[in-house]
């Protein structure tokens, strides 16, 4: 019972069991102040004021600041509001820095990263999903397909879609061959709104053939809307 200091390094072969509160020197990344036998450059250590830092090799791999983030390949918090930060510093490259996986080999197999919130009752609420599926498993198949859903009045359902052939489904799944399809109540809603923000006149859509030149234009004068075509033909 009692205190036990050293200010030297100290090994307890037996194991060492504290009823009280263990403190330790700051440490460093090259240097941590927790650590293992045979390993010494691989540890905890404590870097500022309700910080915590995690060492790999005698390098920073990792830190929980004190606003709760973490803070993986660096120590710049990008944002105020604590979360996740992953960073990385690679020019030129695009290298993996978070991976979701999901090892199933069945069709239909995928991940979800999932949004959650609570409403004005103080109630935990999931509000949106963003689902990434592997539609076909069978090796030479392997199509996938990434799926948006939103909430309304607390039900989620899925919103919008890109297939395995990069078509966009918006309120619809259907398996066609046209690369955007948006479903839609006629009677109540718009399909597309198309509006520029420029007071003159404009181009609203414009079309191109195989050989990227431009075969037809939907354009505005701000009052008036003109259709041209290359052909002698014109919408009447």
């Amino acid at each position: 019972t009692g205190v036990l200091t050293t200010t030297a390094a100290t090994v307890f072969n037996g194991g060492f069991a504290a009823g009280g509160v263990g403190t330790f020197a700051d440490g460093s990344a090259s240097d941590p102040s927790i650590t293992n036998t045979g390993d010494i450059h691989t540890g905890f250590f404590f870097p500022a004021n309700d910080t915590i830092g995690f060492a790999e090799g005698g390098a920073e791999a990792m830190r929980i600041n004190s606003n709760g983030s973490l803070l993986i390949g660096g120590t710049t918090q990008f944002g105020n509001n604590g979360g996740l930060n992953i960073e990385t510093t690679s020019a030129g490259t695009n290298p993996v820095l978070l991976t979701l996986s999901n090892q199933g080999t069945t069709d239909n197999t995928g991940v979800f990263l999932t949004f959650r919130g609570k409403n004005d009752a103080n109630q935990q609420h999931d509000i949106g999903y963003i689902n990434c599926r592997f539609d076909d498993t069978a090796d030479g198949g392997e199509d996938s397909s990434l799926r948006f859903s939103t909430s309304i009045a607390g039900t989620i359902d899925e919103r919008m879609r890109i297939n395995d052939s990069g078509n966009v489904r918006i309120n619809n799944t259907d398996a066609g061959n046209s690369r955007l399809k948006i479903q839609f109540d006629g009677g109540g809603e718009e399909g597309i709104n198309l509006q520029s923000t420029h007071s003159g006149a404009g181009n609203m859509l414009r079309f191109f053939n195989s050989a990227a030149e431009s075969v037809g234009v939907v354009s505005t004068n701000n009052t008036n809307t003109t259709y041209a075509t290359s052909s002698d033909y014109r919408l009447k």
